[in-house]
């Protein structure tokens, strides 16, 4: 079994790749109001406008910062705001105090984001060198990963709130003629596991059952199935 491998940033795809990721992230707030980015509703979640700004202080950090000559970071204070556990570049916020931050604005972050993207496409379009590609790799995980991670602490915050707001509107849910359950089957055996083949486990000769559904179609089942016992399952194989 060959591992998966990510596929690599260069200096033609850089500036398009960048785009599409950061763009990704502020359409993901388009639903929202400007109320909406300043919840913190429990030390576990973090409010949007905290997302939005730590993944610009990522990449003016490690990108711009030590990358492009004369650059002149937006506001000296964001580095101390919105670190997270970076612990060797220096202090930080209390977390479970981010939703007590009035200040910096929504607006103000947005200005702070704008201000990272137009230095990016600068160093990206004139001072590029293939050193930044990993640099800039993990700066483009590490937002796609603040997305899911904005898109959950949004659930809790929708969730808490009596009202019940939600995050958009219900899309059109076409009923859809579900697929013939079929059975995979796969030989035993020590398999590579894990990113890159870091580790290794043996399986059984086995076959598992492939049918896409929904969510819905579960609800039957779980009805009229006893709940078990905390650390049981259903078997999913045969």
């Amino acid at each position: 079994m060959s591992p998966v491998q990510a596929p690599v940033v260069t200096e033609s795809s850089a500036t398009a790749r960048y785009r599409a990721v950061r763009d990704l992230t502020e359409r993901l707030c388009a639903p929202l109001v400007t109320e909406d980015y300043v919840v913190q509703s429990m030390p576990d979640v973090s409010p949007t406008k905290w997302h939005l700004a730590h993944t610009s202080w990522f990449f003016e950090t490690f990108l711009l910062t030590p990358h492009l000559p004369g650059y002149t970071p937006f506001d000296p204070h964001f580095a101390y705001l919105f670190n997270s556990y970076y612990v060797t570049v220096g202090d930080r916020h209390c977390r479970q105090n981010r939703g007590l931050l009035s200040r910096p604005t929504v607006e103000d972050v947005y200005k702070y984001r704008a201000h990272v993207d137009r230095h990016m496409r600068e160093l990206l379009d004139g001072a590029w060198n293939e050193g930044l590609a990993p640099l800039l790799q993990i700066g483009l995980h590490h937002e796609q990963q603040h997305q899911e991670l904005m898109l959950t602490d949004l659930k809790h915050v929708f969730w808490v709130n009596p009202l019940r707001p939600t995050y958009r509107p219900r899309l059109d849910r076409r009923e859809e003629t579900v697929p013939a359950m079929r059975w995979v089957g796969f030989e035993g055996g020590l398999r590579e596991i894990g990113f890159a083949g870091e580790g290794s486990g043996r399986l059984q000769s086995r076959a598992s059952c492939v049918r896409l559904g929904r969510s819905a179609q579960h609800v039957p089942y779980r009805r009229r199935t006893p709940r078990r016992r905390p650390g049981r399952s259903a078997r999913l194989t045969r």
